[in-house]
């Protein structure tokens, strides 16, 4: 299984898909041997979970709920596909962005970067005190999963 993921995913080990199922994100089956099975369907939650992990950083608390909300609701499953993964072109002239900027840029509210700051979720520049590109994209990620009914 390790070896599959990795032609897409390079960075998952079998202790993160161990990790990920004490966690209760993923539950294969298994063999009367004890032997972990993964289905397509097991293979496409993996890499989901890679995705928003890894390239969305988004914390597996977060990636826990939407994971069972997208299986109460197959409408659900299809926004978040449609929105969180959807990508989102980076200009190459991007220059950092105050807290206002970046709160306007992602449809947020200065007040509601701050909450985020505050729970660690995205960081500004320590020395500046201005959000780079990459914590602008992240605030977008929120955004729309605040927009979801994300709390």
């Amino acid at each position: 299984m390790v070896e599959r993921l990795r032609e897409s995913c390079p960075d998952v080990t079998a202790s993160k898909l161990h990790f990920w199922e004490r966690e209760g994100l993923i539950t294969p089956r298994r063999t009367p041997g004890g032997h972990r099975l993964y289905c397509p369907a097991d293979v496409e939650r993996l890499r989901l979970i890679l995705e928003l992990r890894t390239h969305r950083r988004l914390p597996l608390g977060t990636i826990r709920a939407l994971l069972q909300r997208m299986e109460a609701d197959p409408t659900y499953r299809f926004l978040v596909m449609e929105q969180l993964l959807h990508e989102d072109a980076f200009a190459p002239d991007f220059h950092p962005l105050s807290r206002a900027e970046a709160a306007a840029q992602a449809g947020l509210t200065e007040a509601q970067v701050r909450e985020l700051e505050a729970l660690g979720l995205v960081l500004p520049c320590p020395k500046t005190g201005h959000f780079d590109e990459e914590a602008v994209h992240l605030l977008r990620v929120l955004a729309r999963l605040l927009e979801m009914g994300f709390t």
